[in-house]
């Protein structure tokens, strides 16, 4: 399995276990031929993506339609200009660890004044931690 894949499953698995919904997209984008030039290329608008789209939007049905993107990248995968253009203009955030993804949906409760969900993620990132740390050890 890829890297991002499997980012992806650890961020969707960690993010419903708190109580949010993960909805993901691009999972299936693959290149498509132009009828008229025979070019291969993504696909946007009703045929796919939008370019730069994040992989996943995190919900919380407290939160009014408000979502958290997430734009997902393996250690070393790159990141395409227009995904760095929309995190520049903080339309989405590049995230590359669960860690990473669990500290934007903190941010986003703690900016909603939601302490209690804020001091829950901060318990689940110490766990990390400390999982993280045993791990190196061994």
């Amino acid at each position: 399995m890829k890297p991002e894949a499997e980012l992806q499953r650890a961020i969707t698995t960690a993010i419903a276990s708190l109580g949010y919904v993960a909805m993901e997209s691009g999972k299936s984008r693959s290149k498509v031929t132009c009828r008229a030039c025979g070019a291969k290329t993504y696909a946007t608008g009703w045929q796919g993506n939008t370019p730069g789209l994040p992989d996943i939007y995190v919900h919380h049905p407290d939160w009014f339609g408000m979502a958290v993107g997430l734009e997902l990248k393996g250690p070393k995968t790159a990141v395409t200009p227009v995904q760095q253009s929309l995190a520049d203009a903080h339309i989405t955030t590049i995230v590359r660890t669960v860690a990473e993804a669990l500290h934007e949906v903190r941010r986003a409760e703690a900016t909603l004044g939601r302490q209690s969900r804020v001091d829950r993620i901060d318990k689940v990132l110490q766990q990390m931690e400390v999982w993280n740390g045993i791990n190196k050890r061994t």
